[in-house]
């Protein structure tokens, strides 16, 4: 609903301002988005994604000017995705909210020491998604009148929420401590921390300050042994843990895994636009991840189907197909899901056929070699007759 929302606006814009011919206007458009952080976990992706979306749509049908306010539609914090560096969200007065769009105050370069830490400390879809928290705190949250200066305020106006709402788990309330504990040792604030609407942590800081904190992070939520992708981005130094440091921080370490992974990122510059060498679409408009693959699981009745979406944007169809427990995995383009399914139906009746006539084959070899066994046993009753 918000994808044609957002098509519908660009196009208007178009129209309004006769940025291109009408008969471009006319052509369906096929949208393949992908993302290289978790989805619906607490991390903007939808604002990353509409805003990807609305610009990708401005650029296909030359629209110029502001368009934070159609990428808005789609998600709020998407208008300020419209833009790279530092970036404020007007609120607006008028009616039709027009005049509600992003503005950038600074450049990417602005602060080129800046650096951010993510650390992902769930990246599954979470229970309560961040539009519907949201109305449910402005109708129930005795609170919304004193909102919303900083992370915290926005976590107790959730918490104040009927039902509550608990974005944050206890990992998010150690990296918390941790933090605290930094800058108490410091004697200063060196690094700050923020929480959207999930329980993974943004820590901002300098890059001066990088490799000492991942190393803590490192240290009390130890990574999963062999996980050679716990962190990732830009490139992070090692340093070797201040040991009067590490006394002062009343954090117990954690079991490992309790933070997935941690990405090393920077201010960037906003959405771009990429070759066609990178593109997630083929010259036939098709997502080029389309690959068929078999697994190992248990088996179960033919047509059992799990359906889900990677982090490519593709679609996943999962069968089960009856057997010796193997499921063909599908990633499947819009256009190929039906033909998938009748490869998938035809395999599985092949299979079948293949399997009975095997079976009619092992009860013919048996019929014959039963023929033949009492063939010879008449044999011999005649033999023993004749002797008598």
């Amino acid at each position: 609903m918000h994808s044609t929302r957002k098509h519908s606006g660009v196009k208007q814009r178009a129209k309004e301002t006769v940025s291109c011919d009408d008969s471009l206007l006319s052509w369906n458009v096929r949208i393949c988005s992908e993302n290289n952080f978790p989805t619906a976990a607490g991390l903007a992706s939808s604002a990353a994604g509409y805003a990807c979306l609305a610009y990708s749509l401005s650029q296909l049908y030359n629209v110029s000017g502001d368009i934070s306010d159609i990428a808005r539609q789609g998600s709020g914090s998407a208008c300020r995705s419209i833009y790279g560096g530092f970036v404020v969200w007007d609120k607006g007065e008028l009616a039709d909210g027009k005049d509600s769009i992003a503005r950038q105050i600074a450049p990417h370069t602005h602060w080129p020491e800046l650096r951010v830490l993510i650390l992902v400390v769930s990246d599954q879809k979470k229970q309560t998604g961040s539009t519907a928290g949201m109305q449910v705190t402005m109708e129930t949250s005795s609170l919304m009148a004193a909102r919303l200066g900083e992370s915290n305020q926005l976590h107790a106006v959730c918490l104040d929420s009927y039902p509550p709402i608990s974005y944050m788990t206890d990992v998010s309330r150690l990296i918390v401590n941790l933090v605290h504990a930094y800058n108490t040792y410091h004697g200063q604030n060196k690094v700050a921390y923020t929480f959207d609407a999930g329980p993974n942590a943004c820590l901002y800081l300098l890059e001066e300050h990088v490799p000492m904190v991942t190393s803590l992070v490192q240290h009390f939520f130890p990574p999963i042994q062999g996980n050679k992708e716990f962190l990732t981005g830009l490139p992070v130094k090692k340093a070797k843990l201040n040991q009067e440091l590490l006394s002062t921080i009343a954090v117990p370490i954690q079991p490992t895994g309790a933070i997935k992974f941690i990405i090393h990122t920077q201010p960037g510059p906003g959405p771009t636009l990429c070759s066609n060498k990178d593109s997630l679409l083929d010259n036939a408009g098709m997502p080029k991840a389309v690959v068929i693959e078999t697994i190992d699981e248990p088996s179960t009745k033919v047509g059992d189907k799990d359906n889900q979406t990677l982090k490519n944007g593709v679609s996943l169809a999962r069968t089960k197909v009856k057997g010796k427990g193997k499921t063909l995995k599908v990633l499947k383009s819009e256009k190929s899901v039906k033909a998938t399914k009748k490869e998938i139906n035809l395999k599985t009746k092949h299979e079948r056929k293949d399997k009975l006539r095997s079976g009619q084959n092992r009860v013919s070899k048996l019929g014959k070699r039963r023929g033949e066994h009492q063939g010879r046993q008449a044999q011999v009753k005649r033999q023993k007759t004749s002797q008598k």
